[in-house]
Order: structure tokens, then C-alpha cells, then sequence
């Protein structure tokens, strides 16, 4: 599968096949693409942690309100370490590269580049995968045993499809594109009426 499949057939898949096993090679290819991202400045201050304890998992699960993390096959945690993104600015040339921007700006697009990595390799290798980014900070910290410069960005879960997953649609290009200037010009957002049926539709899921 080329990166444009790849890109192009990525969906975020909420129910997982119970008892499927990621191998440690492939876990590992995962997130070998997940360190190929690209950096601000390559500071590379992302970094991962493998989530196998059972009861680790179901407090994630709670900390998210999701049960994903609880029955995935595997999970990997997206994690910041902020001691060394704050050195940003004493390395950069540039005066808008603040430690302040490093750490509440490019920690987090250093993040989406990684993840996103992963979710398309994970794809390309016929696996499915869903980024959760919503959760209660205060409980993965506890669950994670984090120290104080590592905050959690992430709860990504790998496994195999037991329902096929919402086929959504994108938003025009027309409607994103612009030149030169940001013109203003009428925007059809009907795509949001689609967005809330299908989170509303989500909710009424069940488990096979």
C-alpha cells in the first residue's frame, strides 16, 4: 500500500477485535515511523510508552471515558517531555522560537506528525487504529506513575476492526483553498450536521 492509500483509507476504528495480538516487530515498526517525524528544530521531545497492564489499561479507559484502551490489542501512549522542549529557544536564531511556543505550540504539532506516522504505517500494514486526545490529564499522570516534565498527549489503540467504521466525508478542497489572500466567501457547513450525527450515532453502539 503507497502513502496515498494509506492516507486515504485511515479510519478511526472504535471496536477492536478481543484477544488479536500485535506482534513486538510490528509494534516496533509503529513506532520506529512514529520517531521518523519531523521536529521542531529535531529536539525530538516526544516519546512513548507501551501500555500492557491490564489495570493500567482500564484507568485509561476510565481517565478517557472510553473503553478502547481497555480492549485494544495494543495501546501506546504519546507522551511530552518538556525539559527538553523548553531548550527551543536557547537554540533557535529565531526570536519567535520561545521556550513559551515550544512548549504550548510545537510539542503538540511535534505530536500530530508522529501520530500521524504511526496511524498511516499501522494502516499500511492492514491494521486499524483510533488517537484519543481527550482525557483527564490529572488520572493518566497517576495511572502512568508521570513525573512533573512529562505530560500525556495521546491514547493510541491498534488492533483489528470487529464493525466498519463511520465512512465520513471531507470537506471540499475548494472550500479550503485559497491565494495569495483569506477572502471571505460563503462556507457550506452542512459537513457540521453530518460531524453530530455521527458522534450521536456513536453512543448508541454496542458491542457485539
Amino acid at each position: 500500500m503507497d502513502v496515498i492509500d494509506a492516507i486515504r483509507s485511515r479510519r478511526s476504528v472504535r471496536f477492536f477485535k478481543e484477544g488479536d495480538e500485535i506482534s513486538k516487530t510490528d509494534l516496533r515498526i509503529i513506532l520506529e515511523s512514529g520517531r521518523w517525524a519531523p521536529s521542531a528544530k529535531n529536539l525530538q521531545p516526544i516519546e512513548y510508552l507501551v501500555v500492557n497492564d491490564k489495570g493500567v489499561r482500564e484507568k485509561l479507559s476510565k481517565a478517557c471515558n472510553q473503553d478502547q484502551p481497555s480492549k485494544a490489542p495494543a495501546v501506546i501512549m504519546v507522551l511530552g517531555n518538556l525539559q527538553i522542549s523548553a531548550k527551543l529557544g536557547e537554540i533557535s536564531s529565531n526570536p519567535a522560537s520561545t521556550s513559551y511556543r515550544s512548549t504550548h505550540m510545537f510539542i503538540y504539532m511535534d505530536a500530530a506528525a508522529a501520530i500521524e506516522n504511526m496511524l498511516l504505517t499501522a494502516t499500511s500494514m492492514g491494521l486499524d487504529s483510533l488517537w484519543i486526545s481527550s482525557f483527564a490529564d490529572g488520572d493518566v499522570n497517576t495511572a502512568l506513575e508521570l513525573p512533573e516534565h512529562i505530560i500525556p498527549l495521546a491514547i493510541l489503540c491498534f488492533g483489528h476492526r470487529t464493525k466498519p467504521p463511520f465512512v465520513k466525508n471531507k470537506r471540499p478542497l475548494d472550500e479550503r483553498l485559497y491565494h495569495d489572500h483569506y477572502k471571505s466567501k460563503s462556507q457550506d457547513l452542512s459537513y457540521l450536521d453530518e460531524c453530530r450525527l455521527i458522534n450521536s450515532k456513536l453512543g448508541e453502539y454496542k458491542e457485539p
